[in-house]
């Protein structure tokens, strides 16, 4: 029933276009700042509860994505939540609403099968198949990717990547 709720959501939300998206989805209270407390993210990149977020439209491979996010300041993006998910997809659709296939940063070197966050917090959002590392089109599913590639995926993939890293207060 929750998928159902969801794909009815995400369905609603690309029917209305992206105007509505963040509202839709319950975003709007996250995306504005509280208070008189200023977003401490630089210009082009994107608040999201305490982090900033920059998609970054170059492709790489997964670990010259993770030293790009590093350059910036922060790490490939780990998920936390379903609606942080959902705010990643919302930043890295294109201009015809698909979703690129976009790194973040989970990977399982140290052992297979053991996925860790390259930002070192805990591997432990569910909402996806387990062996993904990339936004793919659903995270309710097991739909690996948006290319349908199975479940096996290569880090020398050359994709996009989606950085996070944690704001200041000013």
């Amino acid at each position: 029933m929750e998928k159902l709720a969801i794909l009815l959501l995400l369905s609603a939300a690309i029917a209305l276009g992206d105007a509505n998206l963040t509202l839709l989805l319950g975003l709007e209270p996250l995306l504005k700042t509280e208070g008189t407390k200023e977003s401490s993210c630089p210009s082009d990149w994107h608040t999201y509860g305490s982090r900033c977020f920059k998609f970054v439209s170059i492709p790489q491979s997964w670990a010259d994505s993770e030293q790009n996010c590093l350059a910036l300041g922060g790490n490939l993006a780990s998920v936390r939540n379903l609606l942080e998910y959902q705010f990643m997809q919302a930043l890295t659709k294109d201009t015809n609403g698909h979703l690129p296939d976009t790194w973040v940063g989970g990977f399982d070197a140290v052992k297979e099968g053991l996925w860790m966050w390259s930002d070192g917090t805990r591997f432990d959002y569910t909402h996806w198949n387990t062996e993904e590392c990339r936004l793919g089109n659903d995270p309710a599913t097991s739909t690996p990717t948006s290319r349908g590639q199975q479940s096996t995926l290569q880090y020398s993939n050359q994709d996009l990547s989606l950085t996070a890293a944690h704001q200041h207060d000013k």
